[in-house]
């Protein structure tokens, strides 16, 4: 093998490690993006679950809104307020059992489209939930009729 062959062959290597290098970090900056929205939809998923089980349960809801809000409270059923609040700060659903502080149920919620609503006639809170993350989003909405209510 002569010295220009051998220039060759180490130029065409170069270049497919560079191509193979490129493309590794392209699929893992997929993955990322995927794994991240994938956990935002789960974060969301889970936060109306609970929500939802836990307004079932419930013994009422205090005090009483008539209208759309971003925060909800209600009296489960071992005579513990629960406060949901929608919190526009760090854009995240929270949970506060009694004085206890919030925390922190699911994270990258679109503050300006998620919602609480009670219709006191009725007795049916409707959740509004938006998981925003980069240019990916899920809406869930949901309805859970107050079954312990008085």
């Amino acid at each position: 093998m002569t010295l220009v062959e051998m220039l060759i062959a180490i130029l065409i290597t170069g270049i497919l490690i560079i191509g193979l290098t490129g493309f590794a970090k392209i699929f893992q900056e997929q993955f990322s993006t995927h794994r991240d929205v994938f956990e935002t939809e789960q974060s969301i998923y889970f936060a109306m679950e609970s929500l939802i089980r836990e307004i079932r349960e419930a013994r009422s809801i205090e005090p009483s809104p008539s209208s759309t809000s971003s925060q909800i409270r209600l009296i489960n059923s071992n005579s513990i307020p629960v406060t949901y609040r929608i919190d526009p700060n760090d854009s995240s659903l929270k949970r506060q059992e009694g004085s206890g502080e919030f925390v922190v149920v699911a994270e990258h919620v679109d503050t300006a489209n998620s919602r609480f609503s009670y219709d006191t006639k009725y007795k049916v809170v409707t959740i509004v939930l938006k998981g925003l993350f980069n240019d990916n989003e899920v809406i869930l909405e949901n309805s859970a009729y107050l079954r312990n209510s008085k």
